[in-house]
């Protein structure tokens, strides 16, 4: 194991030895990076609702066009996405047997 000299101490790569076929080794045995954990404040309906709101008014101040377009096909998405998340978590749906 061999660590990167441009990064920090997180990152580390592991090389497969001289004369071994690089396409044998794992993506997991090529980089060691440890996972980012964050405690979110919101959640994630907050979230999304908040970006649909911003997105909207941010379309709101562009004239029509293909930016205006852009944020507020993201706000459909946002809303869509919103919705899907409160399918899932409620309390009427059921895992399969």
């Amino acid at each position: 194991m061999r660590k990167n000299p441009q990064a920090g101490a997180w990152f580390q790569t592991r090389l497969p030895s001289r004369g071994a076929d690089t396409r044998e080794v794992d993506m997991e045995d090529r980089l060691i990076v440890p996972r980012k954990r964050i405690k979110q404040s919101k959640s994630l309906e907050e979230r999304l609702l908040g970006f649909v709101n911003s997105a909207r008014e941010a379309a709101r101040k562009l004239p029509p066009g293909a930016e205006r377009k852009k944020l507020l096909r993201s706000a459909l998405d946002g809303e869509a996405a919103a919705a899907i998340n409160r399918w899932l978590s409620s309390p009427g749906l059921r895992p399969p047997k």
